[in-house]
């Protein structure tokens, strides 16, 4: 029997600079102000990202569109705290310190006020560590294949869309294809920008070097 989770030590005990100045936020052109508000108050504050991703307004549209969508439409096909976990998956596979820190916070802490889905921390871990228990045939595929389309998106094969067919719907199969390109995308743009892990959250950053099973990414953070 695996021994009960306890939240690893830190990876950073400090948050570092950009490699570019984050953007004022003041400066934020006025249609964009509302979705970004919504985003803050789904995380509880200003995540990092979107004070870079303001440099250029078109990317950030772009990006608050695809996260409503994608991750946070109440009209989705595939249940939120799935797509939560579905992130940890993609995002420890891929590598990405920043955004796994963000989403083993979000899907671990309690609500409240802001987004958060209470799941225990060794439910977590093993959502890192590739060894999660599903509650479902669905669960079990969409698990499976985030993994692998993460690692290699060209060696997804035949019998695993196959298994898509079976326990997913047309509509369910696209929504998971896109919140894996999703995180694919922002886990490229955070790592490889060095984006810092906010001051906020740094008592999270130790999941990944504590947790990612073999096979998978591993953390490529680099910090100051």
């Amino acid at each position: 029997m695996d021994t009960p989770a306890i939240k690893p030590e830190p990876k950073f005990a400090a948050e570092w600079a950009p490699f570019i100045p984050y953007a004022d936020e003041s400066a934020c052109p006025e249609h964009l102000r509302a979705p970004l508000a919504v985003l803050k108050q789904r995380f509880g504050f200003l995540p990092n990202s979107m004070r870079l991703y303001m440099h250029n307004p078109g990317v950030l549209a772009a990006v608050l569109a695809m996260g409503r969508n994608i991750v946070a439409n109440p009209e989705g096909t595939l249940d939120r705290v799935l797509k939560n976990k579905i992130g940890v998956i993609c995002s420890a596979t891929n590598g990405c310190v920043y955004c796994t820190t963000h989403q083993c916070d979000m899907l671990s802490r309690n609500g409240g006020s802001h987004e958060g889905w209470g799941v225990p921390l060794d439910e977590v871990r093993a959502q890192i560590s590739g060894s999660e228990k599903a509650a479902s045939d669905l669960e079990r595929v969409c698990f499976d294949y985030a993994r692998a389309a993460s690692f290699d998106a060209a060696g997804v094969t035949d019998e695993m869309r196959t298994r898509m067919k079976l326990h997913l719907t047309p509509a369910q199969i696209m929504e998971l294809a896109a919140v894996v390109g999703f995180w694919k995308f922002l886990n490229t743009v955070h790592d490889s920008l060095n984006l810092p892990v906010e001051s906020s959250n740094l008592h999270h950053t130790g999941y990944l070097d504590a947790w990612a099973g073999k096979g998978q990414g591993g953390a490529r953070g680099e910090g100051p």
